[in-house]
């Protein structure tokens, strides 16, 4: 781990908003590079006329992170958005067909009586059925619930969803389960 203690650069001055993104900018380029944060200072005294402390380093990449950071759970967030509603219009079009792969159907069978004057007489016979659902539909049907389960992280390991037995509130209770010394919030972002 780095000193972070120095003593006070005779040519430190407050950076304008241009120059503190400018700076963060190049900092976080260097520090993806592999520079340590004593490197990125020294970079940075020779490009710049004014210096930089390493807290100061530490605290612009930092910012970035946290910028990152949020940048990609809205990302996620879009992402996780878009799929659902993918789902929702496919598994909307699998409700359709399985309405529709249902119903009665008629069977014709043709049977021979046998033959007068060289002529075969045919028997139609016709009866209607109950056809059964097509279970690909139903299949597709419950995929679409898994996927959306899985998108909406119903099943981690930090989420447990319990019967609730309270008379006022039949349904079921969500439990954050939060590993000690964690907050909930960590709970939510490790499952």
């Amino acid at each position: 781990m780095e000193e972070l203690q120095e003593s006070p650069h005779p040519n430190a001055r407050k950076r304008s908003e241009i120059e503190k993104e400018q700076d963060i900018l190049l900092e976080v380029k260097m520090y993806l590079e592999g520079l340590t944060l004593r490197e990125i200072v020294d970079k940075m005294s020779q490009l710049r006329d004014y210096s930089l402390s390493l807290e100061q380093i530490r605290l612009d990449i930092k910012k970035a992170r946290e910028g990152w950071q949020a940048e990609s759970k809205e990302l996620i967030g879009e992402h996780i958005f878009l799929q659902l509603a993918k789902l929702d219009k496919l598994e909307y079009s699998l409700w359709q067909e399985w309405e529709q792969s249902g119903g009665n159907i008629e069977i014709v069978t043709k049977r021979t009586n046998g033959e007068v004057y060289g002529n075969i007489v045919m028997e139609e016979i016709t009866k209607t059925e109950r056809k059964g659902r097509d279970m690909t539909y139903a299949n597709g049907i419950l995929n679409c619930i898994d996927k959306r389960a899985k998108l909406l992280g119903l099943y981690s390991e930090t989420l447990k969803i319990t019967p609730d037995n309270n008379e006022d509130n039949k349904g079921f209770v969500f439990n954050l389960v939060v590993p000690a010394g964690a907050s909930p919030a960590e709970g939510a972002a490790n499952g």
